[in-house]
């Protein structure tokens, strides 16, 4: 069955360049699985305006990867400067709670931070209909070993586009980042560079994951 879906993916640091190399690879899967995909970069787009509600309008699923805060998607980061002239700035939001209506009750699955807890939970509340699949706390991976990372939460997303219920996606992630841990750990990666390392974070991602 075929499905419209949007992703969105920033790029303005060194987690979201990896991050948005997975959008990519998201991206260029569905395509081949002819499911009909619309990929923005969110620094381009800038707050709930009218280019997102006209993306989100064409898409069953929203697809975020980036960095979030508990009530947020950041769509810029902040500017802290010396430079005379230029003045310090706050981060902007793509969405936050109080303009989450953009979104419009779609399948939502949060590639970030935190955004799980409040905003989550919000958007749920809203639109009891709607689903929302993201992290309660930190979301992380190791850069060395992001393509790892990477094929948890793309493979998890394709599941959740072709049908998956929210709850069956979770239950998977929960076994698939405790494998990853493992494996980084005691099992086939640990020879891995900074193993251990990325073996704390699939072990977080794990705790962290959530449904609502």
């Amino acid at each position: 069955m075929s499905s419209s879906v949007l992703i969105l993916a920033t790029r303005y640091d060194d987690a979201t360049l990896y991050s948005y190399e997975w959008a990519e690879a998201l991206h260029k899967e569905l395509l081949s699985a002819r499911h009909q995909c619309i990929f923005l970069n969110p620094e381009g787009v800038c707050r709930s305006g009218g280019a997102l509600a006209d993306a989100v309008g064409r898409s069953e699923f929203v697809v975020f990867y980036g960095h979030g805060e508990i009530n947020s998607w950041i769509a810029l980061p902040p500017l802290t400067t010396s430079m005379p002239g230029l003045a310090n700035a706050n981060a902007v939001d793509l969405v936050n709670i109080a303009t989450l209506q953009v979104l419009d009750g779609r399948k939502v699955y949060a590639g970030c931070c935190h955004s799980l807890s409040q905003l989550g939970q919000s958007y749920t509340g809203q639109y009891p209909a709607s689903e929302f699949i993201g992290y309660k706390s930190a979301f992380g991976f190791e850069f060395e070993n992001h393509t790892l990372f990477r094929d948890v939460v793309n493979a998890s997303v394709v599941k959740f586009i072709s049908g998956a219920p929210k709850s069956t996606i979770k239950n998977q992630l929960v076994h698939d980042w405790d494998m990853l841990r493992h494996d980084f750990m005691n099992g086939k990666y640990s020879t891995n560079p900074n193993a251990f390392a990325a073996g704390q974070w699939a072990d977080k991602n794990k705790q962290a994951i959530d449904c609502c």
